[in-house]
């Protein structure tokens, strides 16, 4: 963990104080964008792989003792996934212009983009409302 911390100082500092690539520019472009963007990806892919890791083998122990248990301790991935197909098949994919980028974002790329929008907003709601009745449920027991 503090690992993680002392690379992200590091990174933001970077980011933040190594200076413009063109200072005169309209739009001004930190020198260490890329190695903010790699960084956030590698945080990224880590944390996908580890909650994986850890699906997995919370799955295998619990399917030692508890097989119908560690079957239904599934229901969330199977929820999680049909979310995902659905927000992705909701997704417009309609063409955009995005500043400074010359070539144009693919039909499917948007769809992922919208798709994560979509799944934030669900996911959202869900604990927004799950949060609300916990807490009716408290209050009424």
């Amino acid at each position: 963990m503090l690992a993680l911390i002392a690379v992200t100082v590091i990174v933001a500092a970077l980011f933040f104080l190594g200076g413009y690539k063109d200072p005169t520019a309209e739009y001004l472009e930190p020198n260490y964008t890329s190695a903010l963007l790699f960084m956030m990806y590698a945080f990224v892919c880590l944390a996908i792989v580890l909650v994986l890791v850890d699906v997995v083998i919370g799955f295998v122990r619990k399917a030692v003792s508890d097989l119908k248990g560690a079957l239904r301790s599934l229901i969330g991935v199977g929820v999680l996934c049909v979310i995902l197909l659905v927000t992705y098949f909701i997704g417009d994919g309609g063409q955009v212009n995005v500043l400074g980028l010359d070539e144009v974002p693919s039909q499917s790329e948007l769809r992922l983009v919208d798709m994560q929008l979509y799944t934030t907003y669900v996911l959202l709601a869900v604990s927004a409302v799950l949060m609300v009745l916990g807490g009716l449920a408290k209050k009424i027991k």
